[in-house]
């Protein structure tokens, strides 16, 4: 089974993202104008193809990477952090100049526990995950390839993981993508505080399955009951979350 190594000591690696959102919601939330094939999936892993948006001339572009940037002679990066992709070309490119969001719904992490652990972001049902990639000419066409942009994790996951991906709404996502001085793309990338998380538990049989529905998503260890409350109080939060969004109160 492949998983994504984190590149920061101590920190659990992050094992899967989902993307089950529909194409007309991701274009609609990240104004996209040009469309590759997609398809719903519960569970994208390393080395597995997933959907990212790059910047074009006309507007924002989804298209379909690898997760992980080879380079020849050493081993594949899935994710990296700031001092890591300054220190060392092609990331000290790639970084300044081709960046990119993965849109997702949660990641699943590995966890101290026996199973693994699912975060995801309240009041958003789609953000995007910021990245940087690479293209490569191929027979096929462009072959492109994807990394994560690793950062410190909020205080409120700090039980769960070290690090993770800079995460962005979908309407800043577009300023992580824009053409930026290094100044403002490390400034934008250490904005996770802002936002409210949730996480629980998942069966391990998340990992095993040959494919992954929205009920392998659902926390162990709970009552249908328990599940159904927990999401009711969930929604309430997370209607506050957007009503204070939206007014300020």
């Amino acid at each position: 089974m492949a998983i994504f190594v984190s590149m920061t000591d101590n920190s659990p690696p992050l094992l899967a993202l989902t993307c089950a959102s529909s194409l007309e919601a991701i274009k609609r939330s990240f104004d996209l104008d040009d469309l590759e094939a997609y398809a719903p999936n519960y569970r994208m892993r390393a080395n597995e193809k997933v959907p990212i948006i790059i910047p074009g001339i006309q507007g924002n572009s989804l298209v379909e990477a690898t997760w992980g940037i080879s380079v020849k002679g050493e081993r594949t990066v899935y994710s990296i952090g700031g001092k890591q992709a300054l220190s060392k070309r092609p990331y000290s490119i790639l970084v300044r100049k081709t960046r990119c969001l993965v849109p997702v719904n949660c990641m699943v992490f590995a966890s101290n526990k026996e199973n693994p652990t699912l975060i995801r972001i309240l009041g958003e049902r789609i953000v995007g995950l910021g990245g940087i990639y690479s293209v490569k000419k191929s027979f096929s066409g462009m072959k492109y390839e994807m990394s994560l942009f690793e950062t410190a994790a909020p205080d409120i996951l700090r039980s769960v993981t070290k690090t993770v991906p800079a995460i962005f709404s979908p309407e800043k996502g577009n300023k992580w993508i824009a053409p930026s001085t290094l100044e403002e793309i490390f400034y934008r990338s250490d904005r996770t505080t802002g936002y409210w998380f949730d996480y629980f538990s998942i069966s391990p049989d998340y990992l095993q399955k040959e494919s992954c529905v929205a009920h392998d998503l659902q926390p162990v260890g709970l009552s249908s009951y328990e599940i159904r409350v927990r999401g009711e109080r969930l929604r309430e939060i997370e209607i506050g979350k957007i009503r204070q969004n939206r007014t300020g109160k």
